[in-house]
């Protein structure tokens, strides 16, 4: 339980820096904004789309919370980890979608940010 609680918490609070570090050109869909810049500082200084990655881990800990309190039943377990599969399948091409829609707007000033910051989603890993 208190493990599902802190990654809810970790992942709700990364997730959180991201949005305040976009400001209002935070969207849902895949676009930029009139006037819109590129965001290369804060947690963009070390990964390129970590609110998905907040995201995943408030999740998980969400469903670990659920599961050590009794309320998901065992069947329900390979539908969740069907969903959670395509879940991060989609965020992978929506990262590269993002990557390259980002490169088109921003050209080289996002050719020197991806190339000082590598990572698309997990720190040191990809």
């Amino acid at each position: 339980f208190l493990l599902g609680w802190l990654l809810s918490l970790v992942g709700g609070l990364i997730w959180q820096a991201c949005y305040n570090a976009i400001g209002n050109f935070f969207t849902f869909e895949v676009g930029t904004r009139k006037d819109h810049k590129l965001i290369t500082t804060g947690p963009y200084a070390v990964v390129r789309h970590l609110g998905y990655t907040g995201g995943e881990i408030a999740i998980i800990g969400c469903l670990i919370v659920l599961n050590s309190c009794g309320w998901i039943h065992r069947n329900v377990w390979r539908a969740i980890l069907g969903l959670s599969m395509i879940t991060v399948m989609v965020t992978f091409y929506k990262v590269r979608v993002e990557d390259d829609l980002l490169c088109k707007e921003f050209g080289d000033e996002w050719e020197w940010w991806s190339e000082r910051v590598p990572y698309r989603l997990v720190p040191w890993i990809y």
